[in-house]
């Protein structure tokens, strides 16, 4: 029988063998998915030379004639970095049996351009089970890759809008908050210089004394005690000598609370770094409720139980400083309006713990609860109940963006209107893999 009439007569093929498929209806088959699958796909003999190509990927190539690629390598099209990255996969997989699935590749060629791939490479085998090359499948996803570089891009560029519009609003309260602990540092500073005036004439008049005691008859020591005890009284020593170490400790007091304060304000504003580090997230939260106490302090007081024992966590700690700084500026602001109605300080409970593999973060206020009908909304851009010009709805939006995207951690949310809210974040204590999934095969590999 032809190859012609086993095609055309698919079932004449079968003879007594049911099931079995004619060599030329395989050779068809794959010929005709070849030259119709729309991505990428290929076979490779053990040297990652081409054996066969479909025409999507030889067109991408640049080639006309499938025939012209074959006997080729990766070296031959692609750039030295992305073909040799290519042939330790390739040998890597021919060695150990084991397959790459579904990951993403970065292309680059010689005119320096740069495409993605999603790829599949799997190990080749013969009849006799035998690994003999490999074989693969890529579709381009560039486009969805730079939109979502773009994308990022412009998370980026909204997540520092936000920042710089948080330190403006934070600017005059940070100030105010300095003022106060300026102003007894320099009224304890004037009594101390005002004091030392007195001091400095009566150690004067103990030091003339002390000249004269061995010179002087009893008469003129007599009239210089009685000067001393006199000018001691107008000095009015004892209560100078009560109020010196009150008047130094609350300048000292004043000068570190001014230190907390502009530390906190650079570290909130202190660019960030790119990339991950471990970072003390009590710190970060201690560090976000200083810098946020003006806009609390009246409407609220922020209570704190924070776990002692939290581990250090991957964290990009810029974008976190701005989660806590949203979360607690929303919380007040709840606050706030809850208490147009129900007059009196409300409660911000700020909490940390380990929840198994994660870090748990709980804000917890006695606000205003947010309505049923919003709630699908709320982390959504732009997305704001509150008045023109009192908030870009952007607050919670980033801090979905920075917990889910870039630290692959969890946010949730519980609320009663009338009673208030409770924001969870959950960050992973250990950074999520990045590893690629791999396709398992016992059988033999390429020895």
């Amino acid at each position: 029988m032809t190859c012609s009439d086993s095609i055309q007569n698919p079932d004449a093929s079968k003879g007594t063998n049911t099931g079995n498929v004619h060599p030329c209806q395989e050779t068809l088959f794959l010929n005709v998915l070849l030259e119709s699958v729309p991505d990428a796909f290929y076979f490779k003999d053990s040297q990652s030379r081409f054996l066969r190509l479909s025409s999507a990927m030889v067109e991408k190539f640049g080639f006309k004639d499938e025939h012209d690629l074959i006997g080729k390598t990766d070296f031959e099209v692609f750039s030295n970095e992305h073909a040799t990255q290519a042939f330790e996969d390739e040998q890597r997989i021919m060695r150990t049996g084991k397959g790459i699935v579904d990951f993403e590749e970065k292309e680059t060629w010689p005119d320096g351009s740069v495409t993605w791939v999603s790829s599949t490479k799997l190990p080749l085998r013969n009849t006799d089970g035998k690994i003999i090359g490999t074989f693969g499948i890529s579709r381009d996803i560039t486009a969805r890759k730079r939109a979502e570089e773009e994308r990022h891009s412009l998370e980026i560029q909204l997540q520092l809008a936000q920042k710089l519009e948080s330190i403006g609003r934070l600017a005059a309260g940070v100030a105010h908050e300095i003022n106060t602990p300026m102003q007894f540092i320099a009224d304890n500073t004037h009594f101390l210089l005002e004091s030392f005036t007195s001091i400095a004439e009566l150690l004067k008049r103990y030091h003339q004394l002390l000249k004269e005691a061995g010179e002087v008859d009893a008469q003129r020591l007599r009239s210089i005690t009685g000067e001393l005890t006199e000018l001691e009284r107008c000095c009015d020593v004892e209560y100078l000598l009560t109020e010196f170490p009150t008047a130094l400790n609350q300048t000292q007091e004043g000068i570190a609370r001014i230190s907390r304060i502009v530390q906190s304000l650079k570290e909130f504003s202190h660019p960030g770094k790119s990339e991950k580090h471990l970072a003390d997230l009590n710190h970060a939260i201690e560090s976000a409720i200083t810098v946020t106490r003006h806009e609390w302090k009246y409407v609220s007081e922020i209570i704190t139980d924070l776990d002692p024992k939290l581990p250090a966590v991957p964290c990009l700690i810029d974008p976190f400083n701005q989660v806590m700084l949203n979360l607690i500026i929303n919380a007040a602001n709840a606050i706030e309006e809850a208490a147009e109605t129900n007059p009196g300080k409300g409660s911000i409970v700020i909490r940390t713990r380990i929840d198994g593999p994660w870090v748990l973060i709980e804000v917890e206020d006695t606000g205003t609860g947010i309505p049923e009908e919003i709630r699908p909304h709320i982390f959504e851009p732009f997305f704001t109940t509150k008045d023109p010009g009192k908030g870009t709805g952007q607050g919670l939006a980033i801090v979905q963006s920075v917990i889910v995207k870039q630290h692959g951690g969890t946010v949730s949310f519980e609320s009663k209107e009338g009673q208030g809210t409770t924001f969870r974040l959950r960050l992973p204590i250990r950074p999520p893999s990045t590893e690629t999934e791999s396709f398992n095969d016992p059988d033999d590999a390429l020895p």
